[in-house]
């Protein structure tokens, strides 16, 4: 059977993927519910709250891309 270029890290890196994917819809749940929020609310501020999750989402945006960067820096098997 062949596993591909990752070989036997191929299902934990489908799990990471759905973390992420899990982290990515709780962050946007968050951020919505954030939103709904009255103008005003006690929390952080409402402005500040939305912005600090984008600026969140952003970063772990940017963090995905370059671990799909560094896995092509990984030597193929055989290399």
């Amino acid at each position: 059977m062949d596993q591909g270029r990752w070989g036997g890290l191929q299902s934990s890196c489908y799990e990471r993927m759905f973390d992420l994917m899990d982290r990515y819809y709780e962050l946007e749940n968050w951020r919505r519910s954030l939103v709904m929020l009255p103008p005003g609310s006690l929390a952080l501020d409402r402005e500040d709250a939305v912005a600090l999750i984008a600026e969140l989402q952003e970063a772990e945006g940017r963090l995905r891309g370059l671990r799909d960067a560094l896995k092509l820096l990984l030597p193929m098997d055989g290399d």
